[in-house]
């Protein structure tokens, strides 16, 4: 007899101070979740927890799961895994939208920590692009795709979040007006950009936000002309010159903050 589905609520509680998430495998008719190794040594041997605790869950999809913990036992590939009850199931809420940022490469160590932060912040998804400013190769192996996706995975769990970015690219800029149609453009384009192009920053809780940020050397006047074209308006960063991920991470707040309906104290 299938056991009986865990209560669903619309949207998570507040997170506990100290409070931590993990990762783990899901299976809504069984009521079961399964924790693997590394995350489960973190919860046992770091965080004290004990069988009978209950603990918090993601796996990606938006969902939060509360999970009483059990003991270790055959997961879904047949290993040997921490495995838990789902108590509660708690739905990520469908009005609230998290903007996309379209990053330019850069290089390696920066990207990674600009990819941290900007998960820490809350993010649709990553895309990335080759411009004409780009120094770095425009390609990327798996490999580096793979440690992308587990810094995603980490800075998720660790800032309280629920829903894993979506990594995407890298594409050519000539292919970003088709990947962004649809989208609210915003371009963080430097100091001294015309007033005619810059506009208050203005986002409909509907609407899905686009942040585009150039490479170390900045987006060209061409490329920048282009996204104009498609829509998109400058968005006013101050009149310092900015690094790329700096300016990537002070332009998502902005629009963050915004899409909360709250004024950001920068």
């Amino acid at each position: 007899m299938p056991a009986a589905m865990p209560p669903r609520n619309e949207r998570p509680s507040l997170p506990r101070p100290g409070q931590r998430r993990y990762w783990a495998a899901v299976d809504l008719e069984s009521g079961r979740a399964w924790l693997n190794a590394a995350e489960a040594r973190h919860a046992l041997r770091v965080m004290r927890h004990r069988s009978g605790d209950r603990i918090e869950v993601i796996d990606g999809s938006g969902r939060l799961f509360e999970v009483v913990i059990g003991e270790n036992e055959e997961g879904p590939g047949g290993e040997r895994v921490l495995g838990g009850r789902i108590e509660a199931v708690h739905e990520a809420d469908a009005a609230a939208t998290l903007p996309w940022l379209v990053q330019a490469l850069i290089r390696p160590t920066r990207l990674e920590a600009l990819i941290e932060g900007a998960t820490q912040l809350g993010l649709a998804g990553v895309m990335l692009f080759a411009g004409e400013h780009t120094t770095v190769p425009a390609r990327m192996t798996a490999a580096r795709r793979e440690r992308l996706l587990r810094i995603m995975r980490a800075a998720t769990a660790q800032s309280l979040g629920f829903r894993l970015p979506e990594l995407r690219g890298p594409v050519p800029f000539a292919d970003l007006p088709a990947a962004l149609t649809g989208f609210r453009i915003w371009v963080a384009h430097g100091p001294g950009a015309e007033a005619s192009v810059a506009a208050p920053l203005v986002v409909e809780a509907n609407a899905a936000q686009a942040l585009v940020v150039g490479p170390e050397g900045g987006l060209t006047d061409s490329e920048v002309a282009l996204l104009i074209q498609c829509g998109a308006r400058i968005i006013d960063l101050g009149p310092r010159r900015l690094r790329s991920e700096t300016a990537a991470l002070a332009g998502l707040t902005l629009i963050s903050a915004t899409l909360r309906g709250a004024t950001p104290a920068l």
